[in-house]
């Protein structure tokens, strides 16, 4: 699988994440010369490029009807996870690269045919409190809990 990694996260995630899930491909904006581009401009060049997901910490992704309706019919799941408050330098990358790399375990899992969301989670062993998932509603273009 292709996961985009959005400029809000350390592209030197991208490395780390590879040699965790290594048949699986992680790109970052500067790769695709998307540096600052709109959120709707991404994601339909990630619809175009054969993307299956984007990886940010940009949750109003979701809260905007318009944004949500592009990241479904490019066919891009999405996974968030928030931003960490008060750390900074190794401790960030250590909690982040562990964020992502136990979340995206449980997510590949459950993973659909048809784009999802999923809010990763910060610690957690059981795979319930590593993430979170949705289906979007495509009536309202808005994101509906799921239990896996």
């Amino acid at each position: 699988m292709k996961f985009f990694v959005d400029e809000n996260t350390s592209p030197r995630i991208v490395t780390t994440l590879g040699q965790i899930f290594m048949t699986h491909e992680f790109v970052t904006p500067e790769a695709l010369d998307l540096t600052g581009a709109s959120d709707v401009k991404v994601f339909e060049r990630l619809g175009n490029y054969g993307f299956d997901a984007i990886i940010t910490k940009d949750k109003n992704q979701l809260a905007n009807p318009h944004e949500l309706q592009s990241l479904y019919e490019n066919g891009i799941h999405w996974l968030g996870y928030k931003d960490i408050k008060g750390l900074g330098g190794v401790p960030l990358m250590a909690t982040v690269t562990a964020t992502l790399a136990g979340g995206l375990v449980p997510v590949l899992k459950h993973w659909s045919d048809r784009p999802r969301c999923y809010k990763l989670m910060h610690g957690g062993r059981e795979p319930g409190q590593r993430f979170k998932a949705f289906d979007v509603d495509t009536q309202h273009w808005r994101t509906r809990g799921i239990k896996l």
